[in-house]
C-alpha cells in the first residue's frame, strides 16, 4: 500500500467501473480516492465537503463524484473539480446520510437516517419520500442484496 494511516473507522469501500478505490472514512482523511497509477487523492471539510464523517461514496455515471457525510451529501465535478454540498441549509431536513445509489435513468437515490430518501436529477434536488408522502420508515439503507428498512425507535 502506497501510505497507511491509524483508521479507527472506515465505513464504506467501493470499487469504480474504471477501477478506482473509494474508501470512505470517519477519521481525519475524510474521503480518499486510490488511482490506478497509484496516487491518492482525498477530500475532507477543509476542501469544501460538508463533513469529514464519510459514510458512503458513488462514483455517477457522467463521472462525478457522491460522497455521502454525516452532514449531508457532497458532489465533485468530475471536470472541474468543484464541490456542490447538499445539506439542511438547502433543502435537506436530515443531512446524515446512510447510502448512496444511481438508477438507470441517472437519478441518484440518497438514503438518510431519519427523513426517508431524498432524489436528485443533475444535481437538483427533485424528490423526498419520507413518512409524509411515501414511506413507512425512515431510515435508508441499502445492501448488496436491495433495500432494508429500518423504523427509528417510538
Amino acid at each position: 500500500m502506497p501510505f497507511s494511516y491509524n483508521l479507527k473507522t472506515i465505513s464504506d469501500v467501493n470499487v469504480t467501473p474504471d477501477g478506482l478505490v473509494l474508501v470512505s472514512t470517519h477519521e481525519r482523511l475524510g474521503q480518499l480516492e486510490y488511482k490506478l497509477d497509484g496516487t491518492i487523492v482525498s477530500w475532507k471539510k477543509s476542501d469544501g465537503l460538508a463533513g469529514d464523517k464519510v459514510r458512503v461514496s458513488l462514483k455517477h455515471s457522467n463521472g462525478d463524484l457522491y460522497i455521502g457525510t454525516a452532514s449531508g451529501v457532497s458532489i465533485i465535478d468530475s471536470k472541474d473539480g468543484s464541490i456542490q454540498n447538499f445539506t439542511k441549509e438547502n433543502g435537506f431536513d436530515n443531512d446524515y446520510i446512510m447510502c448512496i445509489t444511481e438508477d438507470s435513468e441517472g437519478k441518484v437515490w440518497i438514503g438518510t437516517d431519519g427523513c426517508g430518501v431524498y432524489v436528485l436529477k443533475n444535481r437538483h434536488l427533485e424528490k423526498n419520500y419520507s413518512t409524509t408522502n411515501a414511506l413507512t420508515v425512515t431510515v435508508i439503507r441499502i445492501t448488496l442484496r436491495g433495500t432494508i428498512f429500518r423504523k427509528l425507535p417510538a
